[in-house]
């Protein structure tokens, strides 16, 4: 009796084993800027179907398509479409515009002369003595080198200084090694601490969600306006970077090699539905996202049949 009784008691925990490890997973690189809200995404999914797990990891976009090429992956969101597109047709099949962004300078109220800085002497601020500003590695993270691109449109838009200085030279001349970061969120830490770091270049939602202050930049060089596209084109940057100006646009697309394609669906189905455009707009007072709704799809035909009514549903 104890014998059976063992037997049956081994093969009732080998299935309960068998069981906690049927859930099937969900693989998502995405953007770092997403983190929070696909972070509140991912949890009231999970509420949602407990039998699914959503397993995501954040870092920047070109980083992210890089790994994506190298590891399973089921859903890739960056920071700039164009990443997408050069992945195109081997990677993916579609690419879809979800949300749109602005670039904004983040500083805290302990950051020298916070009480000056404003959208017309922000370029003579920053390369004052002692104040020390940073971005992101634009070697990994889009938000770099649109920062850089954001310099050189800033060449155009206000002239050279009162001294005659280059304003994009003056700036890069101005960062040291040292405030180039390989993630945004650890600039973003050291300007709300004061820990060494007066002012970032993040995008808007980044700063807004962390409740750091932000000197909002003129639309010329923001890099927020759609109809402004020719004009953020002036400006480029050479390899190894090699990127030109344009419009920042998020896009998402569900990558050919998806181990769990259905499930995938199912969850940019809630994502780009009205419950997670609700999460990417955000709660603050200031929206934290521009939810670009429909999504804007290069290769419509290409997008799963379930998946493609959310995205063009008027709710």
């Amino acid at each position: 009796m104890k014998k059976w009784l063992s037997i049956a008691l081994a093969a009732a925990f080998a299935a309960g084993l068998a069981g906690c490890g049927s859930k099937k997973q969900v693989i998502i690189f995405h953007a770092d800027a997403l983190t929070v809200p696909m972070n509140q995404l991912i949890a009231a999914y999970q509420r949602l179907h407990p039998d699914v797990e959503i397993h995501a990891e954040a870092k920047g976009s070109v980083l992210c398509a890089q790994t994506a090429r190298q590891r399973d992956c089921d859903i890739l969101m960056v920071a700039d479409a164009r990443i997408i597109e050069q992945m195109q047709p081997q990677y993916a099949e579609w690419n879809a515009i979800f949300t749109t962004n602005e670039m904004v300078i983040a500083f805290s109220q302990k950051s020298k002369h916070a009480a000056e800085i404003n959208e017309q002497n922000w370029y003579e601020v920053l390369t004052r003595p002692g104040v020390v500003f940073g971005h992101s590695n634009p070697e990994h993270d889009p938000c770099g080198y649109w920062t850089l691109i954001m310099w050189k449109l800033a060449d155009l838009h206000y002239g050279p200084m009162a001294d005659g200085r280059i304003i994009s030279e003056t700036l890069a001349a101005a960062r040291t090694p040292e405030s180039i970061k390989s993630d945004t969120h650890i600039m973003l830490n050291l300007v709300d601490s004061s820990a060494g770091m007066d002012y970032c270049f993040v995008y808007k939602n980044q700063a807004v969600e962390q409740n750091l202050k932000i000197v909002e930049l003129p639309k010329e060089i923001n890099l927020s306006d759609p109809d402004l596209g020719d004009f953020y084109g002036r400006a480029s940057l050479p390899e190894p970077i090699n990127r030109t100006g344009a419009p920042i646009a998020f896009s998402l697309t569900l990558l050919k090699k998806a181990r769990e394609p259905e499930e995938a669906v199912k969850f940019l189905s809630y994502m780009l539905g009205p419950d997670g455009r609700k999460v990417l707009r955000g709660n603050k007072a200031v929206a934290s996202f521009n939810v670009v709704h429909p999504p804007i799809v290069d290769h419509p035909n290409k997008v799963p049949a379930a998946l493609k009514a959310v995205m063009f549903d008027e709710k």
